[in-house]
């Protein structure tokens, strides 16, 4: 599905490269539907909801235990299982 409506929304000569988006820090998920509706010429709705789908389907992938490989970003991996928290009154790597 994320490649299917990426496919759909084809950059307009006019927008921004998207390396750009990539480097900038703090970009909070508003930001980068404004973004995408201005370099789409979307509505503001449509673009938050293509956002949102895109987000669903990056986060569905992951809890399947697939990695998603964003070409000039990079690739996400699923979490790996935080080790089990020690009892109360243990420290690691001293025996009680």
């Amino acid at each position: 599905m994320f490649l299917s409506l990426m496919r759909d929304h084809r950059p307009s000569k006019s927008s921004p490269a998207p390396s750009r988006w990539y480097y900038e820090s703090g970009m909070k998920k508003e930001e980068l539907a404004n973004r995408v509706a201005r370099s789409r010429r979307l509505s503001p709705s449509k673009a938050a909801d293509l956002v949102d789908r895109i987000v669903a389907d990056l986060i569905r992938e992951l809890r399947k235990g697939r990695s998603v490989d964003l070409p000039g970003l990079g690739t996400l991996h699923p979490a790996r299982s935080a080790p089990a928290p020690l009892p109360k009154g243990h420290t690691a790597g001293k025996k009680s």
